[in-house]
């Protein structure tokens, strides 16, 4: 297989008070890759318009919009989806192109692909396949989602404090300038905002709560914090910019049940004195978190060391530690300790 074939690359957060990155600017990045992109049709795809080159490791297929075959490489996730669509398992395809046994994925894929009869949307970016969809599939994509967030959100009033943006994925936050009023705490309120082009996630708005100072953060999706959700499916710009407006009126009333909550988290102990209990308390945590034996050391270290062995102590803990794995990892974590926060776990 060729070098450029299946390419994938490790996601991590770009904290933006590291890069001075303004709101505006994050808006023109998603344009700039915008322009990048180009989408194409293909109707009752079948091996006669599509199929895997296993001499090159390329996509070859033509579009209803034209005559002239593309051949292009492929990113790890539309090959995935690809493989999803077809009925053939995506990591057996993985190990396949790992070992260099091109011509047995070909083989493979192609043979699924002679009679698969469907329609499918294929969005490319710079000249690779950036996802493999359904025709069902709607657009809407980051610079969309940003324009609306530029047209809601005050930018004296919020500020984005970290983001990862790619021609797949784009994750935001976007927290207020003003701190809550938390005693002894640098705490800000804000919105989680995650989306993908190529349905690797649906567009979710979550409120969020930024710790400045080792710019942890935490996700709290219970109690109405969900502020808009909706696949890729029926989705449309004007229903995105309705809702969203009228959810952001409810911020003042999730940061004071926030501040509630973070109030008898600091209240409520977490008892660690004992082996026994350490032990027990750790097998729980390891159970929810997934976590392993180092990470969850450093979890209990970091209560007993920075934080407090306390409910609010140990949502600090495990945000800090989230930072340590890519993005979609760290968003679990986050909204494990969100639900810590609130008492569904752990």
């Amino acid at each position: 297989m060729t070098q450029n074939a299946v390419i994938d690359t490790r996601e991590l957060l770009t904290p933006v008070a590291k890069l001075g990155l303004s709101f505006e600017e994050l808006s023109d990045k998603a344009h700039a890759i915008q322009n990048k992109c180009k989408d194409f049709n293909i109707s009752n795809a079948s091996s006669n318009n599509i199929r895997f080159d296993g001499d090159s490791g390329q996509l070859i297929y033509v579009p209803d919009e034209t005559s002239t075959p593309r051949r292009v490489p492929m990113s790890k996730h539309s090959m995935s989806q690809l493989c999803n669509k077809i009925g053939v398992p995506a990591r057996y395809m993985d190990k396949c192109l790992e070992s260099g046994m091109t011509d047995l994925a070909a083989e493979n894929i192609n043979s699924w692909l002679q009679d698969f009869g469907k329609n499918l949307f294929i969005r490319e970016y710079d000249s690779r396949v950036r996802g493999i969809l359904s025709d069902r599939y709607m657009t809407l994509d980051t610079p969309d989602i940003l324009d609306v967030l530029g047209e809601v959100i005050d930018p004296h009033e919020y500020s984005t404090k970290g983001f990862f943006l790619t021609e797949e994925r784009f994750h935001a936050r976007i927290v207020q300038n003003r701190m809550m009023k938390v005693d002894n705490e640098d705490l800000f309120a804000g919105v989680q905002v995650d989306s993908s082009d190529v349905g690797r996630s649906t567009l979710i708005v979550r409120f969020f709560i930024f710790k400045q100072v080792c710019t942890n953060g935490l996700c709290i999706s219970k109690g109405g914090g969900i502020l808009f959700e909706q696949r890729h499916v029926g989705i449309s710009l004007d229903d995105f910019r309705s809702e969203f407006k009228t959810s952001m009126s409810r911020i003042p009333d999730l940061i004071t049940n926030a501040a509630e909550m973070i109030e008898l988290g600091r209240k409520e102990k977490v008892n660690l004195l004992s082996e026994s209990d350490l032990t027990a308390f750790t097998d729980r945590l390891k159970l929810t978190t997934k976590l392993s034996d180092e990470a969850m050391g450093k979890v209990i270290n970091l209560m007993q060391e920075r934080y407090s062995t306390t409910r609010w102590g140990l949502v600090n803990s495990l945000t800090e530690v989230a930072q340590d794995y890519t993005l979609e990892r760290r968003l679990e974590l986050e909204k494990i300790a969100g639900e810590i926060l609130v008492g569904k776990a752990a």
